[in-house]
């Protein structure tokens, strides 16, 4: 609150995916927009990959590094 919120038009917060961070955000910050760091996205896409695909590598890898590279380049898939 001291740093300006309430006074911009956006507020993002940039995190890792922390659940309690998450809550606490949403808490203090109702209408900011979360995101989630690179890295952790990137976790996320394999761990999804893995449960769409199955544990062989060669099978979820080729998902997973299309959906990252998609994400590095700001793109979304529905």
């Amino acid at each position: 609150m001291r740093n300006g919120y309430g006074r911009f038009k956006e507020t993002v917060i940039h995190s890792g995916r922390a659940a309690w961070i998450r809550n606490r955000c949403g808490e203090l910050f109702p209408d900011a927009v979360q995101i989630l760091d690179f890295y952790h996205l990137s976790e996320n896409i394999y761990c999804f990959s893995k449960y769409l695909h199955g544990e062989d590598p060669q099978n979820y890898t080729p998902w997973a590094e299309e959906m990252r590279a998609l994400a590095k380049d700001g793109n979304t898939v529905a």
